[in-house]
Order: structure tokens, then C-alpha cells, then sequence
């Protein structure tokens, strides 16, 4: 039987100190050579902790989980300060040595910009060469002469899961998006579980939560980039899924209690990725939670039904309390 182990931890400092101490000691001892990090406050600290110590990342790969499209007339551009890319270069890479830098992969999109998708999307539906399926665009290949845009943005984007496909990730470090559909990177609602990394349209709940980053949510760019369901599933060795705060307790309750449903994927882009990840292989899947973040998981109904739930479906539930320890 497959199990997923959830760890509970007192604080968000604690959190942050567990996966630093975990990433360390497997950088340190070169057990990994690849890692998606992901962005936003949860990580933040932990970077703190891992700059602080000087880790030698130059053999390392980094990916990118996610982006936001360019967004020129807003003022948002690929390097702003709110990118995700400037992110991981401002909390991590660009704290270290040169020598001790990793190769960075990010997607190579040209001059892509949300308004010329706008267009190129409200055209393309109109020629019946785009869809939009939950939050996916997929365009056809009869499509690709008359949307040069959108071509780019589809080749660059395969191009990047066929290099996830070569380098197989040992760690894809995930979030937990907010409440109504509580999402992995950018797939937002009803992203289908077969997906691929692609354009995704972001919903409004992950606008509202970006918007203290741009001033308000309609300046958040309402396109990203995001590898898929299929490569997290497929091509990543480890899932590390961390949360911490009170505002999570929500998001994390709904997406693990909902992860064994026929139709999770119109629950959580969190769920299928869980129950679909261990199902007939070894897989390591990683949670770690606060105190607050667990808070509803944890009330005394919600896990008996959370492991009743997992066991039905072949998976084994480890939950190690450690608050308090030591």
C-alpha cells in the first residue's frame, strides 16, 4: 500500500526550518540534482534559511513552476519585481556566489503580452480553433499561422515539458491555492488531471490573492504559464505540498478530503495530483503543514474520515504530529 505522510509542525518558522533542513542535507550529500521550487510567502522564509547557509547549488537544475504573462499596458513586465522568476532569482539564486549558482531553465515566450492574447483567444474561439477547457487553452494546429502569439507561447511551452520529460525533477515544491478550488501552480479551475504544461487563464480567487503584489486584482495578469498535472503526475520523482497559516486551513481540509472523489478534478488541482501520483507506484508525496493550516484537517471527524477515505482507495495515511516535539 502507498502511503503519503503528512507532518504537522507548530509554527510557520518550524515549517520553514523542516524543509530547509530536508533540502539541505539532500543537496549536501547530492541526493538531488533537479527541483521546481514554488514562490509566494510559505517558501519565503525557507530560502531565508537555506541563502544563510551557503549551499553549493551549481550543480543543481531549477525549473520554474509557474509565470505570469507580461502584461505591458498594466506595467507588469518579465522582469518586474512581481514575477515569478525575479522571485526565485531575488530570494535565492542572486543571494549566492556566482560559482555556487545553479542553471536556471524559464520558458522562452518572445514578446508575449495578456492584451495580444486577449485578442488572439477572443479571435481564435470565434474561428473555433481555440478552446478553453477550466482553465487550460489548448489551440489546434490549424490555428497556429493565424495566432503567431499564441503559437509562440504553445511551442515554448512544449518545448519546456519536453525538457522536464529529459531532466525528470526530483523535488516539485507545491502550494496550496485559496478556496473555491484550491489549486496546484497555475492550474486553476477544472484543469483536467491530463493536462500538460500550457497557458493557463487564472481564475478570480488567485487574482484576489496576488493582488497585494500589483495594487489590486484587475492589475494582476489574467494569463500564466504553468507546468501541468501530467508532468507533476509523470516526470517528478517527489511532491512536496507545504502550507502554513491559518488562511490554508480551508484549502487544505477541502483539497485532501475531497482527493479520493470520482470527479476531484472539478474539487482541487490538488486532489488528483495526490491520489493519481501513488496509485500502483512508489511515489513520495510530502505534506507539511502548521498548526493553523491543519486546524480543520485534524478536527477529529475530518481525519478519521481522511484516512477511512485513503485506505478505501489503496493508500496508506501517516500522520506524524510534531508539535511540541522536543
Amino acid at each position: 500500500m502507498n502511503t503519503i505522510t503528512i507532518t504537522i509542525l507548530n509554527d510557520p518558522e518550524a515549517v520553514a526550518k523542516f524543509r530547509a533542513d530536508d533540502l539541505e542535507a539532500r543537496i549536501s550529500e547530492r541526493r538531488i540534482n533537479s527541483l521546481i521550487p514554488n514562490t509566494g510567502n510559505t517558501p519565503r522564509r525557507m530560502l531565508e534559511l537555506l541563502v544563510e547557509r551557503r549551499l553549493n547549488l551549481s550543480e543543481i537544475k531549477l525549473l520554474l513552476l509557474d509565470e505570469l504573462l507580461p502584461w505591458l499596458s498594466q506595467g507588469f513586465r518579465a522582469t518586474s519585481d512581481a514575477s515569478f522568476e525575479s522571485y526565485i532569482k531575488a530570494n535565492w539564486i542572486n543571494q549566492l556566489p556566482e560559482r555556487c549558482s545553479p542553471k536556471f531553465y524559464i520558458h522562452n515566450v518572445g514578446r508575449a503580452d495578456c492584451d495580444i492574447v486577449r485578442e488572439e483567444l477572443k479571435r481564435g474561439k470565434e474561428a473555433g480553433v481555440i478552446t478553453v477547457e477550466g482553465s487550460v487553452v489548448n489551440l489546434k494546429e490549424n490555428g497556429y499561422r493565424n495566432h503567431r502569439k499564441l503559437a509562440t507561447i504553445m511551442k515554448a511551452c512544449k518545448d519546456y515539458s519536453e525538457l522536464i520529460a529529459r531532466i525528470k525533477p526530483d523535488i516539485a515544491m507545491l502550494g496550496i491555492g485559496p478556496m473555491p478550488y484550491p489549486h496546484s501552480a497555475l492550474n486553476c479551475e477544472y484543469t483536467p488531471e491530463s493536462a500538460s504544461t500550457g497557458l493557463r487563464v487564472l481564475d478570480l480567487a488567485s487574482r484576489k490573492k496576488l493582488a497585494y503584489l500589483f495594487g489590486g486584482y484587475q492589475k494582476v495578469p489574467p494569463y500564466g504559464l504553468s507546468i501541468g498535472p501530467r508532468e507533476l503526475i509523470h516526470d517528478v520523482k517527489e511532491l512536496w505540498i507545504t502550507a502554513a497559516g491559518t488562511q490554508y486551513a480551508g484549502s487544505v481540509s477541502h483539497a485532501l478530503l475531497t482527493a479520493t472523489k470520482s470527479d476531484n478534478y472539478i474539487k482541487s488541482s490538488i486532489g488528483y495530483l495526490i491520489t493519481a501520483s501513488v496509485a500502483g507506484r512508489d511515489r513520495v508525496i510530502s505534506i507539511v503543514l502548521d498548526d493553523k493550516a491543519a486546524e480543520i484537517l485534524m478536527e477529529e471527524g475530518n481525519r478519521k474520515q481522511l484516512i477511512a477515505n485513503y485506505h478505501r482507495n489503496g493508500i496508506n495515511i501517516e500522520i506524524r504530529d510534531l508539535r511540541n516535539a522536543g
